[in-house]
């Protein structure tokens, strides 16, 4: 069971065929079990959302503060308004494949793309577009948050992150 919300006047093609439900587009008998379930899990998560999305949102900033005030050659390159679990940001001359290596040693999980270009070689079409110099595309990474990332988890992060780039810095 899933919801896929779609424009007036956009075509579609059924996946499957006969029955001639829903102006053609659905076959077969609906799950009705389901779709209560899914309802149900819609109204909790917007119980939940707003409150879930503030406490990212603080992981966050505080992530963002302590890259700024406390790691030289760091650059922030997520706006103030994205989205709140994703954090990107560029070091100055850090290789940022290790980086994320020595980081998961610690226990910690970072990427150095987006997650539709983790693995690629090359720098994304996203690092590109945003027009960074040379000696920060490298050392791109994301941070992302989630529903059960704690405080002490940031933290953890906090404590390693600065230690990690300089080592990362005098190897490269």
């Amino acid at each position: 069971v899933g919801l896929l919300y779609v424009r007036q006047g956009i075509p579609l093609e059924p996946l499957l065929h006969g029955g001639g439900h829903e102006n053609g587009l659905r076959s077969s008998t609906v799950n009705v079990p389901g779709i209560v379930a899914f309802q149900k899990a819609a109204e909790i998560y917007q119980q939940v959302r707003q409150e879930e999305w503030q406490q990212l949102a603080s992981f966050k900033e505080a992530i963002t503060e302590f890259v700024q005030q406390n790691i030289p050659g760091a650059r922030i390159n997520s706006s103030e308004n994205s989205v709140p679990h994703i954090l990107n940001v560029s070091f100055e001359n850090v290789d940022g494949e290790l980086l994320a290596i020595l980081l998961d040693r610690e226990g910690i999980a970072i990427s150095t793309g987006s997650a539709c270009s983790t693995g690629k070689l090359k720098a994304s079409r996203i690092v590109d577009a945003i027009h960074l110099p040379q000696k920060f595309k490298k050392g791109t990474i994301r941070i992302s948050l989630g529903r059960f990332t704690t405080a002490e988890q940031v933290e953890h992060l906090l404590q390693k992150l600065k230690t990690a780039v300089e080592k990362v810095r005098k190897i490269s």
